[in-house]
């Protein structure tokens, strides 16, 4: 049995691919702790996981807070910047003392491509590390440029990757400051993150994005970090709304929250009320609830359902095309209506809509009822429904966690490499 460290920073959909990977680990007979937000603590036991508490006060009102700030600004790695610097690394002398003693013991680290301090403290201690990303758009590759720009020969795929890297060496230069400040020697960073040098997993479907034939060797994509379903007894009103209301629209935006939820409310029922069909409206971080007027489909507003029970239930989901929420929603074989609001969401609606997923994503600045009214309307013919069908049955064949655990053990038994950074 060895003792596997696994850190995490941001929200939910940042959890629940090491909650799946833990597990893996677990059913294996590994000792598992996941080092991460305090907020998450509860989920993490209910795993049967060791949980940490990495010390920031990082919770769902402060991203709130932050999202406000962060829909300010169109430009993605400035994006990232402001989610760094206001969440990912807040009390960074604080949180690094706590990852070196949470990973003091371990056989492995496995650490979020963005929690540089987690794998600065493995490092520090001298622990193997791997690196676990949601980000494939963002591994340099002479076989396509920069996401989503088009493809016009070499030159002007390398060129690409030059200008993004150059582009990124200011919020490096910072970053590193901050980690110098801390004792940690210098590194090189990534466009958005760190890469381990020794193993660095893409928890991806290949059914959805596109492995390179040129990434590094050290780079592998897994599959999905899926967490097995779950037998889930739906409560009555739940129950009772779907034996009456079969296929309804799904709307959950997730973490994707912001101080103004009434806006959204008030967009999704009008959308709602242009279409027609009943829907499930789910709150996430930003408080959606169903608010029907006379003459309004039936709407329902839940909480926490699980994804794997709610999405198999839908007719389509709308929903901000985070990574895991596009992989859930494709996996249950049901169209979406991709809405990304920041960051890599915009690749991972472009993916979608790329395989016959889902309409010509639109971004939550420019969303208007209308369009998600029009949207909706568009994943309700055969073509969308066949796709989702055909590529949802490709992902549950799949193993991701599997073929992870398989690599990290695999490094577990290789010889130590002789510089553990």
């Amino acid at each position: 049995m060895a003792t596997f460290v696994l850190t995490t920073v941001g929200t939910t959909g940042d959890l629940l691919p090491y909650l799946a990977l833990g597990e893996g680990l677990l059913a294996r007979g590994h000792r598992v702790r996941i080092v991460s937000h305090a907020f998450h603590e509860e989920r993490v036991k209910a795993r049967g996981l060791e949980f940490v508490a990495e010390g920031s006060q990082f919770n769902v009102e402060s991203f709130n807070r932050v999202l406000d700030e962060v829909r300010k600004i169109k430009e993605p790695l400035q994006q990232f910047e402001l989610l760094l610097n206001r969440l990912f690394l807040t009390s960074a002398e604080r949180r690094f003392e706590v990852h070196l003693s949470a990973s003091k013991d371990a056989d492995l680290v496995v650490n979020h491509g963005f929690d540089l301090l987690g794998q600065e403290a493995a490092i520090k201690n001298r622990r193997r590390w791997a690196s676990v990303t949601l980000l494939p758009h963002l591994i340099p590759t002479d076989e396509a440029p920069v996401y989503p720009l088009p493809r016009l020969g070499l030159w002007w795929t390398k060129m690409t990757w030059k200008t993004l890297y150059d582009l990124s060496q200011g919020i490096n230069r910072r970053t590193s400051l901050l980690l110098s400040s801390l004792g940690a020697p210098p590194r090189s960073l990534g466009v958005a993150g760190a890469v381990s040098p020794h193993l660095h997993l893409v928890a991806a479907s290949p059914s959805l994005v596109h492995a390179r034939t040129d990434w590094p060797p050290q780079v592998h994509l897994t599959g999905a970090f899926m967490e097995r379903p779950r037998p889930y007894q739906p409560p009555p009103e739940l129950a009772a709304f779907l034996a009456e209301h079969p296929r309804p629209v799904v709307v959950t935006f997730g973490s994707m929250g912001g101080n103004d939820s009434q806006a959204s409310n008030e967009l999704v029922q009008a959308a709602l009320r242009m279409v027609g069909r009943p829907a499930i409206v789910q709150a996430g971080y930003t408080g959606l609830v169903a608010q029907p007027g006379p003459g309004d489909p039936p709407t329902l507003s839940v909480g926490y359902v699980p994804h794997d029970f709610l999405f198999a239930q839908a007719g389509c989901v709308v929903h901000h095309a985070g990574a895991g929420t596009s992989t859930a929603a494709t996996w249950a074989k049901v169209p979406s209506v991709a809405v990304p609001h920041l960051f890599d969401q915009y690749y991972w609606a472009g993916m979608l809509h790329e395989r016959g997923l889902t309409p010509k994503p639109t971004f939550r600045s420019e969303l208007t009822a209308a369009r998600l009214a029009k949207a909706i309307r568009a994943v309700a013919t055969p073509k969308y429904q066949q796709a989702a069908e055909r590529i949802g049955a490709q992902i549950q064949g799949e193993d991701g966690v599997g073929r992870a655990v398989q690599l990290l053990e695999g490094m577990l038994n290789a010889e130590a490499p002789a510089n553990p950074r």
